[in-house]
């Protein structure tokens, strides 16, 4: 890496190939593949991202679309602190894998200046849909066949800028989406005019991520939250009456475990299960930055 990471997310294809793509300071998107040795594994680079001469932008995050039609299509959208979205086309092969941007265009600004676009995301449900939040306070919603405009715009109900989104992973429509603002707010993109719901997490939002289990759908367990709050630390948040056919009265969300054992900002935060003794445990990890800390805990 020729300069610090800001987001990376994972993407299994096809089935046996983990690939993990990392948003860089240096505007580049990098991708590494996992390798397996005796009783180690490795990451090996196999491809990156051209940049603009003259573009000092940040990459600031990522996401692979998961919700594509085609199993073999895969795309990624990354967002700029220029106030840029684009995408990016990769494909694989046995022997090579390649990366090439398709589009850009000029999303967020604030005072007619660029704003920084924190986080981006496809939406599950419509795989020609991607979000966007920034430090302009607004979350927009975007066809990637024309870019000229957003299709639709949050702008009075955040106080903050929005830092993270992430579209259910089973329920069509469904996203959560958290700001500096302290609250994470679960949205239908059908009727946007105000969230489902929201919850108070007591510190800034940076990181949500969903419950492993909210792939398969249906479980008690898909409707849960793993939330990096900053100064307030991380929480799990429980959201319940979430289906395809939500409407707000039926959904409610609350804070159902908190983690203060940071003595610095709790930037990022994710789930991890593995065996012990042949039992599956499931804990969340976390880490914060100035203290430079990472805690496993239940």
């Amino acid at each position: 890496m020729e300069s610090g990471v800001l987001d990376g997310k994972w993407k299994l294809c096809n089935g046996e190939r983990s690939i993990f793509a990392s948003a860089c300071a240096s505007g580049r998107i990098h991708l590494h593949s996992l390798q397996y040795e005796a009783e180690s594994c490795r990451l090996d680079h196999v491809t990156s991202s051209d940049i603009e001469e003259e573009n000092n932008a940040l990459c600031l995050a990522l996401a692979w679309n998961e919700h594509a039609n085609d199993s073999n299509a895969h795309s990624i959208v990354s967002s700029y602190s220029d106030g840029t979205i684009a995408l990016h086309d990769v494909s694989f092969s046995t022997n090579e894998t390649g990366m090439c941007q398709i589009k850009k265009w000029e999303a967020h600004s604030m005072f007619g200046c660029p704003s920084e676009v924190w986080t981006c995301s496809f939406l599950r449900g419509d795989e020609n849909v991607v979000m966007s939040g920034a430090d302009d306070c607004s979350l927009k919603i975007w066809d990637i066949r024309s870019t000229t405009k957003p299709t639709q715009t949050i702008s009075k109900e955040f106080e903050s800028g929005i830092t993270a989104i992430s579209s259910h992973p089973s329920i069509d429509n469904i996203f959560a989406a958290g700001s500096y603002d302290e609250h994470v707010r679960l949205y239908d993109i059908r009727m946007l005019q105000e969230p489902l719901c929201k919850v108070h997490v007591g510190g800034g939002v940076w990181r949500i991520k969903w419950h492993p289990l909210c792939r398969l759908g249906g479980n008690g367990k898909n409707n849960k939250l793993l939330v990096a709050a900053m100064h307030g630390g991380c929480r799990v948040i429980d959201c319940n009456g979430l289906t395809n056919a939500s409407q707000s009265s039926d959904v409610s969300a609350r804070v159902a475990l908190s983690f203060t054992e940071h003595k610095s900002m709790a930037y990022g935060a994710d789930w991890i299960w593995f065996n012990d003794q042949s039992e599956l445990r499931e804990v969340a990890a976390s880490c914060s930055f100035y203290d430079r800390q990472a805690f496993l805990w239940d």
